[in-house]
């Protein structure tokens, strides 16, 4: 099965350091040993010295990713809701916003 990364095309929009997360690289080794592609001698150790199976490799892959996803998705509603006011911060109160009517209906 070949492997649908268009999540991944959301996290390099969204994510405000992608380009200089260390965990995006760690994604990328962690993803090409999986696959079989080429990791360079250096990574192999460090994977053989951390992991103890394809399956512990798998979580922590899936870890990263999600937490990344995460991060990304946060940035992403910040600033389509911005511009009304929405995620204003961690002290505002969503029932206040919702009681307010600033709430999208559909």
């Amino acid at each position: 099965m070949k492997a649908d990364m268009s999540y991944w095309r959301f996290v390099e929009e969204w994510h405000p350091k992608y380009s200089s997360d260390d965990r995006v690289l760690v994604c990328d080794i962690l993803f090409r040993y999986l696959e079989k592609e080429d990791v360079n001698e250096d990574d192999k150790r460090w994977i053989a010295k951390e992991f103890n199976s394809r399956e512990e490799i798998v979580h922590e892959l899936k870890r990263l990713e999600k937490d990344l996803f995460s991060e990304s998705l946060d940035i992403y509603y910040e600033q389509m809701f911005a511009s009304n006011g929405f995620m204003r911060g961690s002290n505002d109160n969503p029932v206040a916003v919702k009681n307010n009517k600033q709430c999208h209906k559909s």
